[in-house]
């Protein structure tokens, strides 16, 4: 974009998410994976980042997936907070 001066400039939104994004380029996630008994498909949710869930066919497909719903997740809200943390599972013998 051009200002009056006829310099260019990044409109603020942007450079805060870029900003975002480079701060956050090292940040991991917990994905937990499971295979639906019905349709076998594989999905994936991570409790850390609310409205990050997805499924695929494929571990494949569901490991691509999951990278682009959490790069979608912290576009459309950049500051998102984790409601909660993983923490571990844990085997229970019956």
């Amino acid at each position: 974009m051009l200002n009056a001066l006829g310099v260019q400039y990044l409109h603020a939104d942007f450079v805060f998410l870029l900003y975002n994004k480079l701060m956050r380029s090292n940040t991991s996630y917990t994905a937990i994976i499971e295979q639906d008994a019905t349709t076998g498909y594989y999905v994936a949710y991570i409790p850390d980042l609310p409205g990050a869930h997805t499924q695929a066919e494929t571990l494949e497909e569901l490991k691509d997936n999951i990278k682009e719903v959490v790069e979608l997740v912290l576009e459309e809200n950049p500051k998102s907070k984790p409601e909660s943390y993983f923490i571990g599972t844990q085997l229970v013998t019956i």
